[in-house]
């Protein structure tokens, strides 16, 4: 498990203006997500930083592939990669929610 994802997400979520600093955790995590699977060090698609969510004991990184469909297994093997305590698909608009609980 990444328990340094939910650490950096969970004292940005403390911080005094938390949405802001949430979106900018989340679109760094994201990245650094991109830049490990384009260098072959995940074998996962490409994400697309959607959302954020939070509250008092949850926060939410809500993500898209960039292109074509992702399987369960993927699903998997992105909540073990980024240590989220859930995933959900969002078949609303095609996302998918990583939960990291506090």
């Amino acid at each position: 498990m990444n328990t340094r994802i939910a650490r950096r997400l969970n004292e940005a979520g403390q911080n005094a203006s938390p949405s802001k600093e949430l979106a900018r955790v989340g679109e760094d995590i994201t990245l650094a997500h991109n830049i490990a699977v384009t260098n072959g060090f995940l074998e996962l698609p490409v994400l697309e930083y959607m959302d954020v969510e939070y509250s008092d004991d949850i926060i939410s990184v809500i993500v898209a592939p960039r292109s074509g469909m992702i399987g369960l297994n993927d699903l998997y093997n992105l909540k073990t990669a980024w240590g989220a305590d859930e995933v959900n698909v969002l078949t609303s608009d095609k996302s998918i929610e990583l939960v990291f609980k506090k």
